[in-house]
C-alpha cells in the first residue's frame, strides 16, 4: 500500500530567503489541521496570515491578532491581497484534492519561490499536488495507515 521511497525519503523542502520582512508564512484553510499549524508556527516565531472562504473561520484568528483574508486562495487577486509575494512558505490544509492542487499551482504562480506543503486525502493525488508545486504533501489515507499500523503492531507485539 505504501511506498517504501515515500515512507522514508528526506524532505524537499527549502525555505527561500526573503529580504527584509520576517518569515512569513500563509496557511489556507481554517480547520482543525490549520489552526494546529498555525499555532505551532506562531508559537515559533512565524508571522502567520491565515486564509478561508469563511469569515467565520477567520473570525477567531483575527480576534488574536493573525493577518486574515477571506477569499478563494485559487484567485491571484485574493493571493496578492494576502501578501503572497512575501510569504516564503504557504501550507495548503484544505479538505479537497482537486482544490489543493489548483490552489497549490495558484500560489507557485503568484510566487514561484514561496515553498508549499499541501495536504492531501487520497494517495492518489499525491503526485498531482507535486506535479502542481508543493514540496511536500502529507495524505490523510497514508498517515492514516501508519498510525494504525502501529496500533496494530503495538496490540500483536510487532513493534
Amino acid at each position: 500500500f505504501l511506498r517504501s521511497d515515500e515512507q522514508h525519503r528526506r524532505p524537499r523542502l527549502s525555505l527561500p530567503e526573503i529580504e527584509g520582512d520576517a518569515s512569513r508564512v500563509l496557511i489556507v484553510g481554517a480547520g482543525p489541521i490549520g489552526r494546529d499549524v498555525a499555532a505551532y508556527l506562531e508559537t515559533s516565531g512565524w508571522r502567520v496570515g491565515m486564509m478561508d472562504l469563511s469569515p467565520v473561520n477567520l473570525h477567531p484568528f483575527a480576534q488574536q491578532g493573525f493577518d486574515t483574508t477571506v477569499g478563494d486562495a485559487r484567485e491571484r487577486s485574493t493571493l496578492e491581497q494576502a501578501g503572497i509575494a512575501s510569504m516564503r512558505l504557504a501550507i495548503v490544509c484544505l479538505p479537497n484534492d482537486d482544490i489543493t492542487t489548483h490552489v497549490t499551482a495558484a500560489i507557485r504562480a503568484a510566487n514561484a519561490k514561496c515553498a508549499v506543503v499541501a495536504r492531501c486525502r487520497y494517495v492518489l493525488n499525491m503526485a498531482a499536488a507535486r506535479e502542481a508545486g508543493a514540496a511536500e504533501v502529507v495524505s490523510e489515507e497514508a498517515e492514516a495507515a501508519r498510525a494504525i499500523l502501529d496500533r496494530v503492531r503495538r496490540v500483536v507485539g510487532g513493534a
